[in-house]
């Protein structure tokens, strides 16, 4: 069909400049949470290698987008300040970083797909 491949063509770029930006939106969410997460780890520092150790990423892939908050790879027992049961959730913070002004990033994502 003529002019065909020109609105296919805009299509996709227009889909990749949105894409870029939900990429840069979810990437700023995402360190705001590791500040968060910093800021806000509810453990007594001993050495401060735990609280410096968070970290964030935003990653685009062929799938879609990826964004974590996690605790580095200097600090095993991260994980144990996480989930250890007999902790009781006490030292749990990288969740609540997350959901942390979820809200605006989910305005964003809206604004930028609408």
């Amino acid at each position: 069909m003529p002019g065909s491949e020109n609105v296919n063509r805009n299509l996709v770029l227009t889909m990749a400049k949105k894409l870029k930006l939900a990429e840069a939106a979810m990437d700023v969410h995402i360190k705001n949470s590791q500040a968060f997460a910093r800021s806000n780890g509810p453990w007594a520092d001993k050495t401060g290698v735990a609280r410096e150790s968070i970290g964030s990423k935003t990653n685009m892939y062929v799938g879609g987008i990826k964004s974590s908050v996690f605790h580095g790879k200097n600090v095993p027992y991260g994980y144990w300040l996480e989930k250890r049961q007999d902790f009781h959730g006490a030292y749990r913070i990288l969740e609540e970083a997350r959901s942390n002004n979820l809200a605006m990033l989910w305005a964003a994502l809206r604004r930028i797909f609408q």
